[in-house]
């Protein structure tokens, strides 16, 4: 049996108490619902056995904590899940019915289980009491001694004994262990995090890590408020890509370091320079003539750029830059206008996604002959009433259902959209947000999958329709039901 057959009412099924045994070992075969069986008191201690060998943890981790686990089980598990162990409700029911069951526990849930301080008393007496624990399991034995609870009050003579200990360890100490450099970065990382005041005072971390991991050194710049001006002129001389974009980015980096980089030889650190907000408009100007389009399409989106600026990008020999420009939302009508006439196709559409074009634009845009720009019109926020009628009849399929999906859409233009032949159109259809609910049974009654995922996704779906769609649809329909906020829980 597999996962798909699920109905969302399983879910539930799995954490009811008051489930049969037969129904929980029927429900166990699903490996999604398998977590909540093993939580489940009232699953049988067969299944528990069986899950309780799962390679899951958290299926393990459940099965420690669940009251019905048989105790060769539970014993077993306890120096995996030592915390888990404690809390289980049958503990100290077999405290008071049969205290010797921590004999079962071996020397490794020992280990585990001597961590903790509210470890019950009863068991450290027993082991204390029995002397077979000194000579057969000795290591119990010492670990026993180390409790916090067995350790009493402090000697006066503390302070010697602790000074005699640190000059042994030193001398058996001579040599440092090596520390694997992932886990010295996660551990720079934290520190970073936590005491961020200290990060200028660790250059030469700064620059260990920018040479054993750079990508994780690119993201704690990014962390980081106050890298310090020296770090970052010697992570500089690493000449390490990830590195030195996440500088030309952060928000701290000096002009005199952005002056640097704006002229670097490599054209992802000049575009990172173009992306920061912070960067001065002399180094944005010097990037506006940037050989790499890449660099121009990112520096025309600067928020510094002023309209003889925008007029100098406007008569960039690459559309794509030209498209970037389109889409900027401080340009002008006089800029707009020319830039809705552009000869390329990738430019007027750029034009068409504006969200601070005039109606007319897009209405002019909409009778465009390339369909890329027609169908970005269609998609438009706030695409004009009398222009929806026109792209409604447009004869390529992308348009209608870009129109389709738009919030704005008319309800009878919904009605002429539901019939439509495509079935890309009505499925954009079915997953408008403002779909008339009249519109409901007619696209069930269309029998596509595809069609009832979009369904599926509507705010205003009432229970019994999801229930319905739950009950024919596929997976990942069902999935889209189960994740509804008003999917019913039986």
């Amino acid at each position: 049996m597999e996962d798909e057959l699920l109905l969302p009412s399983a879910f539930t099924e799995a954490v009811d108490m008051d489930a049969t045994s037969e129904r929980l070992t029927e429900l166990a075969r699903y490996g999604v619902l398998q977590p909540l069986i093993a939580a489940n008191p009232a699953t049988p201690a067969v299944i528990l056995e069986q899950l309780g060998k799962s390679s899951d943890a958290t299926i393990r981790r459940a099965v420690a904590q669940n009251p019905n686990t048989p105790v060769s089980l539970l014993c077993s598990l306890a120096g995996e899940f030592p915390q888990e162990f404690l809390r289980n409700p049958l503990i100290p029911i077999l405290n008071m019915t049969s205290p010797r069951f921590i004999h079962r526990l071996s020397v490794f849930s020992w280990a585990s289980l001597l961590r903790f301080e509210n470890i019950p008393a009863l068991w450290l007496q027993q082991i204390k009491i029995d002397t077979s624990y000194q000579y057969r399991w000795p290591e119990v034995w010492k670990l026993l001694q180390l409790h916090v609870t067995q350790t009493g009050s402090i000697p006066g003579s503390w302070q010697t004994e602790a000074g005699s200990a640190l000059i042994g360890y030193r001398k058996k100490a001579r040599r440092s262990v090596a520390i694997d450099p992932v886990a010295e970065m996660e551990i720079f990382l934290l520190f970073s995090m936590l005491f961020p005041g200290m990060v200028p005072m660790l250059k030469e971390q700064w620059l260990n890590a920018a040479k054993t991991q750079p990508r994780l050194t690119a993201v704690a710049l990014a962390l980081c408020t106050t890298p310090g001006d020296k770090n970052v002129r010697a992570l500089l001389t690493e000449e390490n890509s990830f590195v030195l974009c996440q500088i030309a980015r952060h928000s701290r980096t000096s002009a005199k370091i952005l002056d640097r980089l704006t002229v670097h030889k490599r054209s992802e650190i000049r575009r990172a320079v173009a992306s920061n907000p912070h960067t001065g408009s002399e180094n944005i100007a010097v990037l506006l003539s940037d050989p790499d389009p890449t660099v121009r399409r990112m520096a025309v989106a600067h928020p510094s750029l002023r309209d003889a600026d925008h007029e100098m990008m406007l008569q960039d020999e690459d559309a794509s830059v030209r498209a970037a420009l389109a889409v900027q939302s401080r340009l002008d009508h006089a800029l707009l206008t020319q830039l809705v006439g552009d000869s390329s196709a990738r430019v007027r559409a750029a034009c068409a996604r504006n969200l601070k074009l005039p109606a007319e634009m897009l209405t002019t845009l909409a009778h465009d002959p390339a369909a890329v720009v027609r169908a970005s019109v269609a998609a438009h926020p706030r695409l004009p009433r009398e222009t929806q009628s026109v792209l409604l009849s447009d004869p390529e399929e992308a348009v209608r259902a870009s129109l389709s999906g738009n919030a704005r859409l008319l309800e009878e233009c919904a009605i002429q959209l539901a019939q439509d032949t495509s079935l890309r159109v009505r499925t954009y259809l079915a997953a408008n947000p403002r779909l008339p609910t009249m519109l409901f049974d007619q696209l069930w009654l269309q029998e596509e999958q595809a069609i009832w995922s979009g369904l599926a996704r509507q705010p205003h779906i009432s229970p019994e329709f999801l229930t319905r769609l739950a009950q024919r649809g596929d997976v990942h329909v069902r999935a889209i039901v189960a994740a509804h906020k008003r999917t019913p829980v039986d």
